[in-house]
């Protein structure tokens, strides 16, 4: 099928907008030149802006695994016991990766439809007075299987109250640039990111956002590092010279191109209207769930502006219903992740996304449903569309 006319709402990679095209066809130059290094700081400028925080960045030329990868390596050392709060599919894949560096990881479990028990969270953490407390606490702050949102300052304020010196780590791979995100605000130590979601470009590049707590455990963390090293990155300074190895110079002027995008609407601008669509997303959703067969995955209190998980009440179908949905109404949204596959199906709304796609991708959606035969209730695109409309106004 071509895929030129295709509604991609997948939760990421997402769709990337022309001019960013158009930037990575530029003409290659000299990753040593200064002009790509100008080009370079001021990618890591830019992210720094998004992320609000006045520490350095660094750049991989990776996906957000090695962003996941690099964080833990530069401030961990073996034995370390850390917590990671279970949001689903990728909060546990990042547990998993620490596991594999053998640091001890103890989950604090979350309801994937209600999310984290910030109660719990703290008598865990208040509780942690031994000789070997955690140093470390992970948080995703959008977990994309479910469309659940952490709320990191919440996180932060918990560590606070309790005196606390572990380190927050927080993956912020499909929130940054869609959801409010304030690292030096929220005292988050280190930032785990990539570009395919929020920032508008293809997948291939990741980051990690450092506090100076963060530079100072790397000193001391003695897991093994080389690719990662955030000492050899920065040389001994705050600026990144060199991503390590050669240069994917054309994904570097993607990048420069979206986060300009990005800074031109205001990023405060690209805020409120990630949660704009998702409103409307949901108010889609809870109309077709009014005696129908579809239900929202999580609360509307931890809704992520990103991505909406839509359940299918009798626990499966979600895959018949993607694939008539692609092949029959050009609209492509995501599978359900590990356990929840085929249980649901997940509609993204990141990045560069109009109220018209929003509103063409639910008509898709719907047709895709009826025609499956599924009871769906009335009124679904109509409410999407009055959200729009009303936040317009």
């Amino acid at each position: 099928m071509s895929y030129e006319d295709l509604l991609f709402q997948n939760p990421g990679p997402t769709n990337i907008p022309s001019r960013v095209l158009d930037a990575m066809r530029r003409p290659i130059m000299d990753y040593r030149s200064d002009a790509f290094r100008e080009i370079f700081l001021d990618c890591q400028n830019g992210i720094a802006k998004v992320l609000r925080s006045s520490g350095p960045v660094v750049i991989y030329p990776t996906t957000g695994h090695g962003a996941w990868e690099a964080a833990l390596v530069n401030v961990f050392s073996p034995g370390d016991r850390i917590l990671v709060l279970d949001m689903g599919f990728f909060s546990r894949g990042w547990a998993d990766y620490a596991r594999r560096f053998g640091l001890d990881v103890q989950i604090l479990q979350g309801n994937g439809s209600e999310g984290i028990n910030y109660d719990e969270l703290f008598r865990l953490i208040d509780g942690d007075t031994g000789p070997r407390r955690f140093a470390g606490v992970l948080v995703t702050q959008c977990e994309t299987a479910t469309g659940a949102m952490a709320d990191c300052a919440r996180v932060r304020e918990v560590l606070n109250a309790a005196g606390h010196p572990a380190l927050l780590l927080v993956d912020v791979i499909s929130s940054l640039a869609c959801a409010d995100f304030r690292m030096d605000d929220w005292q988050v130590d280190v930032a785990a990111g990539a570009s395919q979601k929020g920032l508008m470009m293809a997948t291939g590049l990741c980051f990690t956002g450092l506090s100076e707590k963060a530079l100072a455990a790397s000193e001391k963390a003695t897991l093994p590092r080389a690719f990662w090293d955030w000492g050899k990155a920065l040389m001994g300074g705050r600026i990144q010279v060199n991503p390590p190895g050669t240069a994917p110079v054309q994904m570097f002027y993607g990048l420069h191109e979206s986060l300009a995008m990005l800074f031109e609407e205001g990023l405060d601008s690209v805020l409120m209207r990630h949660e704009r669509t998702a409103r409307a997303v949901r108010a889609a959703v809870a109309r077709w769930g009014n005696e129908g067969e579809v239900e929202l995955f999580v609360e509307e209190s931890i809704a992520s502006p990103s991505v909406t998980a839509v359940r299918m009440k009798s626990g499966k179908g979600a895959e018949a219903i993607r694939s008539i949905a692609l092949q029959e109404y050009k609209v492509q949204v995501g599978a359900g992740l590990g356990e929840l596959h085929d249980k649901q199906f997940r509609i993204g709304h990141m990045g560069r996304l109009s109220a018209a796609q929003a509103i063409g991708a639910l008509a898709g959606l719907e047709m895709a449903m009826r025609s499956h035969g599924l009871r769906l209730g009335e009124g679904a695109i109509n409410a999407a569309m009055s959200e729009l409309q009303h936040a317009a106004n």
